[in-house]
């Protein structure tokens, strides 16, 4: 799975993937918290990088942001 994802970003596949609006988060750690594989998603956001090699596509802590800051999207 990871060698696809990376694949499909170098050649521009349109897939799910993480976005982020970084600005509106209010660092209540709720993503950190529920992601089922431990992902360090507050410091994920802070960077504006949502790709992970562990991150399973689960979208658990997206659906936890109750301020909308992280969302699952096609592009």
């Amino acid at each position: 799975m990871i060698i696809g994802r990376k694949i499909a970003h170098k050649v521009k596949v349109i897939s799910l993937r993480l976005s982020v609006v970084r600005e509106k988060c209010v660092h209540c750690h709720r993503c950190t918290e529920r992601c089922p594989v431990s992902l360090p998603v507050e410091a994920m956001v802070d960077s504006k990088l949502m790709e992970h090699s562990e991150y399973i596509l689960c979208g658990t802590f997206a659906d936890s942001c109750n301020e909308n800051t992280i969302f699952l999207g096609f592009r």
